[in-house]
Order: structure tokens, then C-alpha cells, then sequence
């Protein structure tokens, strides 16, 4: 498994400020850009945990953690590309949507009790016009997923369970960025943030998730499995 954990991102001098007084970073939440925690979160969580002893070490909220990976999308994108061209248009996000949901059906310790497997992919640039396009996985054809994800108001129409989403994904259509902190939304114990545009070979993949919620052997697992089905994209025509 090449999934690999992600440390909390924290700037040096927060790192040592952290060291010097004996705190975990895991507890302090940042405030710096993409959830960075800077010297002040440092001072602040330090002040409070002097102010009151009992409630830093009894009441800390367990922190979502995350695992990142690289995935060969080359074949994919091919994949993608000679479907079109034959006329049936497909997306990337039709696919990791798929992957997404052929490996919460693998692993169900990573969907948390979910059933049927619902998937929000988000759409939007911002928290504020974000919208969750929730898609039932349980279905054969990439054709009619597709369907389901251009048209959200029909797919309701047609009968899409209501339900909790067990995964939330977002693309950004652009290759070889990495994220290091990516947050939750609306709940959902799991998100995916891919990487990935049409020309590139190579995807960086994000799993953030709720580690109260999730265990880490399943979510690693998971991520394995999406890489595994995004690498060798044949299986998810299945």
C-alpha cells in the first residue's frame, strides 16, 4: 500500500513552540491558509489549556486525518478520450465517481454503515457556491452515471434515493498540485480531492476523514482501491 499519512501542516516556528510545551498538534485547529497552524494558534490553545486544565485534556474533538497518494491516470485519460471519440462522453468525474464507489463497496468499514452508497460530487469554486450533487453508485452503466451527474434535478425525478452521502469528491482540473489539509463538508466522514486535468499522466490525490468515524486501516484501504481502479480503468465499465 503506498498510501502514505499526511502530517498536520504548521509553520517551523509553530512546530517548536509546539515542542517546547509539550503539545500535539493533532488538538489545535489552524488558522493559517489551508488550515495552517501558525504561531498564535500555538499561544492561544496554550492560554486556554492554562485557564482551564481539565477541559484541554478531557474535551479535545478527535481530529480528521488524512492520507494522500499518486495515481498513473495516463491509461485513464487514453480511456476517457477513445470513449469519446467512439461518442460516448464520459468525464474524469463520471470515473472517480465510479472508483469511489466500487471501493466503498470493497471496504465497508470506510462507508460508515451506508447503504445504499450515495456520493456528493462538489461542484463550485468556493464553501459558499458549493453544491453537492448526491449520485446513487448502486447502478452498472457509466453511461447512465453520467446521466445522473449532468442532470441532479432529473436523477431526483427518476427515483435517486434520499440518503447521507458516504463520500464527498472534488476535482480540480489541473495536474502535479498537491493538497496537504483539505476539510470535511456537510458532515460527510469521507472526501476525496483529485488533482487531475485531461493532458496529465499523473493525479495527486487527498482522503481526508473523520477518524472518530473512520478507522485508519479502512480508509487506507479505500484509497488503495480507488488508485488501484483509477490505474487500471477498464474495471470500471464493469
Amino acid at each position: 500500500m503506498s498510501a502514505t499519512a499526511v502530517r498536520r501542516p504548521a509553520s517551523p516556528y509553530a512546530r517548536r513552540l509546539a515542542r517546547e510545551r509539550g503539545l500535539s498538534l493533532d488538538l489545535i485547529a489552524g488558522t493559517g491558509p489551508n488550515g495552517r497552524i501558525v504561531a498564535a494558534d500555538i499561544e492561544a490553545f496554550a492560554a486556554r489549556r492554562k485557564a482551564h486544565p481539565e477541559a484541554s485534556t478531557t474535551t479535545a474533538a478527535a481530529p480528521t486525518s488524512v492520507f494522500g497518494v499518486s495515481i498513473d491516470i495516463a491509461r485513464l485519460n487514453q480511456l476517457v478520450a477513445d470513449l469519446k471519440a467512439a461518442g460516448t462522453d464520459l468525464s474524469l468525474d463520471d470515473m472517480l465517481v465510479r472508483a469511489g464507489a466500487q471501493a466503498l463497496e470493497a471496504v465497508p468499514g470506510a462507508r460508515n454503515g451506508a447503504e445504499p452508497i450515495i456520493v456528493a460530487l462538489e461542484r463550485g469554486a468556493g464553501a459558499a457556491r458549493r453544491s453537492l450533487h448526491a449520485v446513487d453508485a448502486h447502478i452498472g452503466l457509466v453511461s447512465a452515471l453520467h446521466a445522473r451527474l449532468e442532470e441532479p434535478e432529473a436523477a431526483a425525478e427518476s427515483g435517486a434515493p434520499p440518503g447521507p452521502a458516504a463520500l464527498s469528491i472534488r476535482r480540480f482540473a489541473i495536474a502535479g498540485i498537491r493538497a496537504v489539509a483539505m476539510p470535511l463538508v456537510d458532515e460527510i466522514p469521507l472526501r476525496l480531492v483529485v488533482s487531475a486535468g485531461p493532458e496529465g499522466g499523473v493525479a495527486e490525490a487527498l482522503l481526508s476523514f473523520d477518524s472518530a468515524r473512520i478507522d485508519e486501516e479502512a480508509a487506507a484501504e479505500f484509497l488503495g482501491r480507488v488508485r488501484d481502479a483509477l490505474e487500471t480503468p477498464l474495471r470500471l465499465l464493469a
